[in-house]
């Protein structure tokens, strides 16, 4: 068992996310949580049903970075030009397996 307030991370080398992927990977973490915030630099997902609209403004089939938070409790996933990282600060077993579902779609 892992003690109180310590942060808990993976990071995951850069990788080809397919729209599918993407989708995947968001509706997880709905699954999970209540409350999920889903930002770019210039935009906020308001929910997955719009993703494709955000899909939309990218013909060239690249995203930008994308954050996705949780405040409570706090969980964050990030999709980078560097790397795809999930932090975590409650070692629960809900999240532990949010992460190898992560993991798993990260990895097809």
């Amino acid at each position: 068992m892992k003690g109180p307030g310590r942060r808990y991370d993976e990071d995951f080398p850069a990788t080809v996310l397919y729209l599918e992927d993407l989708r995947d990977i968001l509706g997880a973490i709905s699954s999970v949580f209540v409350t999920v915030d889903i930002r770019t630099k210039d935009y906020k997902l308001t929910d997955l049903e719009s993703l494709d609209e955000f899909a939309a403004r990218y013909t060239k089939g690249t995203f930008p970075d994308i954050y996705v938070r949780v405040h409570e409790p706090y969980f964050a996933f990030n999709i980078e030009g560097s790397g795809i990282s999930v932090y975590y600060e409650q070692c629960e077993l809900e999240q532990e397996a949010l992460v190898a579902k992560i993991k798993m779609i990260v990895q097809r």
